[in-house]
């Protein structure tokens, strides 16, 4: 109907239904709830669920539907009453001028909505993933909210504190390690001087008690 109103009969000269063509899309709203309410589709307590899982998708959605109909109450509709006041065939063009340029306007806030609910926070977790994959592990991320992103933070934010205390662990183990190979080196090097040391003196020793026996004789002990 929408399509009808809006191109068809414009391009055969009727600019009768143009202003009233927005109203057309309450066929469509009646259809889809009949359709929602009759199938089962929606329900309130699965919108919550939904909600709470997958925040940031509904305040998206919320922000478009918001600026959807914030713009058509407060733009289209006086564009579409002053475009079409004289019934002229300039009207259609002054419609489709003015409607682009009031389009504009609500887009851009929404760029800007979706840009700090987004794109802001996934901008401080890729600067603190690359400042872990450069070496400073344990990096947190201060950002706190109910959503996926909010998650993602807290998520990154353990993972980071993990990381930092299995890699501290690790140097801890690793000079460990390296004590108890210097002190192994240090045994081994005493057990061999010690054995250096011990057959010359095993040699004596056995000498110094064979001079001490009565049994030999002068050139014997010489």
């Amino acid at each position: 109907l929408k399509t009808v109103a809006n191109v068809a009969l414009p391009l055969a000269g009727d600019y009768r239904l143009l202003p009233f063509s927005s109203t057309f899309v309450l066929a469509g709203v009646v259809i889809y709830a009949y359709a929602i309410t009759s199938f089962r589709l929606f329900s309130l307590q699965s919108a919550l669920d939904q909600f709470r899982l997958f925040p940031i998708a509904y305040k998206v959605a919320l922000s478009i539907a918001a600026v959807a109909v914030t713009s058509f109450v407060l733009l289209q509709v006086p564009v579409v009453w002053w475009s079409f006041t004289d019934q002229t065939p300039d009207a259609w063009k002054r419609y489709l001028v003015f409607s682009v340029i009031t389009a504009l306007v609500p887009n851009l806030l929404l760029v800007a909505l979706v840009i700090r609910t987004i794109s802001r926070p996934l901008r401080r977790l890729t600067e603190a993933a690359v400042d872990v994959a450069g070496g400073a592990y344990g990096t947190q991320v201060e950002l706190k909210s109910n959503d996926e992103v909010g998650l993602l933070a807290a998520s990154f934010n353990e993972m980071s504190r993990k990381m930092a205390e299995d890699i501290e662990r690790l140097r801890a183990l690793n000079e460990h390690l390296v004590r108890a190979e210097k002190l192994a080196a240090a045994g081994a090097l005493a057990a061999g001087v010690a054995h250096e040391v011990n057959n010359p003196l095993t040699g004596i020793s056995a000498f110094a008690q064979l001079l001490l026996e009565d049994e030999l004789s002068g050139e014997q002990r010489e």
